[in-house]
């Protein structure tokens, strides 16, 4: 219950901070997303730095991106939600500062508006460490990591059988995305986080958002 409560404060300060925004710069209404816009956004993550633009890039498709501190306890690393004016909200909680699971969360948050924009009556929540539950989840996770990685080629790519950090550098330049996706998604199949960590923890991205 009070891990609930907690997630239900964040979501909470979300809301005020998106309606703030949706006001403020008069958002376009949103009129859907679908698997390529996921598949473009994948690709500008070879930039780190593109994190800080990302609200303004989703703003101009009707969807408002916040940031909102994890607090102490809390096992959420994303929600989505809508406002009252339609406009779908993504918000981050930075739980944790990699790259990777950045991007797999803000990825896994928005195939929810690819998949099932119209059922999301209530709030969903995503911890990035939890088990899948439920086939939305399950769905949602799919898209988000085939939105990184061709599906076909990742089945038998060349990391999988040269564990090297070059091997991992080279088959995320043929996909466009940055490498610590790959070392990451690598990771997460494997359960060895110490293999790739010097790739894995080369970005904070909680400096990179937050730094002046």
């Amino acid at each position: 219950h009070a891990a609930l409560c907690v997630a239900r404060g964040n979501l909470a300060r979300a809301r005020v901070e998106a309606e703030h925004i949706c006001l403020a710069e008069e958002c376009p209404a949103f009129t859907g997303l679908t698997k390529e816009h996921l598949w473009k956004l994948a690709r500008l993550s070879m930039d780190p730095q593109v994190v800080r633009k990302l609200p303004t890039i989703l703003s101009k498709l009707g969807i408002i991106l916040v940031y909102v501190y994890a607090l102490p306890g809390m096992k959420t690393d994303g929600a989505v939600f809508h406002l009252s004016t339609g406009h779908p909200v993504v918000a981050m909680s930075l739980r944790y500062p990699r790259l990777d699971y950045f991007w797999f969360t803000l990825l896994h948050e928005l195939a929810h508006l690819v998949l099932h924009n119209d059922k999301l009556k209530e709030p969903v929540f995503f911890d990035v460490e939890g088990e899948e539950s439920g086939l939305t989840e399950k769905a949602a996770n799919r898209l988000a990591k085939y939105s990184l990685v061709d599906r076909n080629s990742w089945r038998n790519c060349t990391p999988k059988y040269d564990p090297s950090d070059r091997a991992v550098k080279i088959y995320a330049s043929e996909q466009g995305v940055h490498p610590s996706i790959i070392a990451g998604l690598l990771a997460r199949e494997s359960g060895n986080y110490a293999r790739y960590s010097k790739i894995i923890n080369e970005h904070d991205v909680r400096a990179i958002i937050f730094q002046p």
